[in-house]
């Protein structure tokens, strides 16, 4: 048979005003200034750091120049400097800018054959266009380049060499479809002035 047991009533406890049971902890955060807002904007840990105005963005980013609008390929390319052609040879040699972007940027490359070749006449007529690389270069490296017009039975195409000092960094073909475009063209037939760039001395001497 089951009894019911009556348990005691849990005793109240008087509340008590939170200042008077804890007045060391409230005291320092008791009045207008405790705030959530005002607090959080006094807060020292949490406080953002100020943003650079766009002036001193350079300064804040070292690697950032805002003075300088131009891309690698373009620095790169207004360095360039070609020699007047001599037979179905053109020499040329350009900069590597000083950007740590530039190390082994083999783009460049590219665009120095491709630079070169486009002083060829005939250009509808090339067909295939290609690189191969073979070492890196580096910043503030100069290139110099080769590029030729070369003969073969029926066929033509150009041919350049890519190197720093003496060292071999790339070379690179055009296959050139030169239907009814003989050996013995001149040079005044092979190539076409180029603007936007000028002559320079490029020892032969690696």
């Amino acid at each position: 048979m089951s009894h019911l047991t009556e348990r005691p009533a849990t005793p109240a406890v008087p509340s008590a005003p939170l200042q008077e049971s804890h007045p060391s902890i409230l005291s320092a955060s008791s009045g207008p200034e405790s705030d959530p807002i005002s607090s959080t904007s006094e807060c020292t840990c949490c406080r953002l750091p100020p943003v650079p105005e766009p002036s001193t963005l350079a300064e804040a980013i070292p690697q950032l120049d805002l003075n300088n609008s131009a891309t690698l390929e373009e620095r790169f390319l207004e360095s360039l400097a070609i020699q007047p052609a001599v037979g179905s040879t053109v020499r040329a040699a350009a900069l590597v800018p000083q950007d740590q972007r530039a190390a082994g940027h083999y783009l460049l490359i590219d665009l120095l054959c491709h630079r070169l070749f486009s002083t060829f006449r005939h250009q509808g007529g090339i067909r295939n266009f290609s690189v191969y690389y073979y070492n890196r270069f580096i910043p503030g490296d100069t290139l110099t380049v080769v590029a030729r017009r070369v003969f073969r039975s029926r066929l033509s195409w150009l041919e350049a060499t890519v190197a720093r000092d003496s060292v071999l960094v790339a070379t690179a073909t055009a296959l050139y479809d030169a239907a009814g475009l003989e050996a013995e063209d001149s040079a005044e037939k092979l190539f076409t002035d180029f603007d936007g760039v000028h002559s320079c001395v490029v020892s032969d001497r690696r």
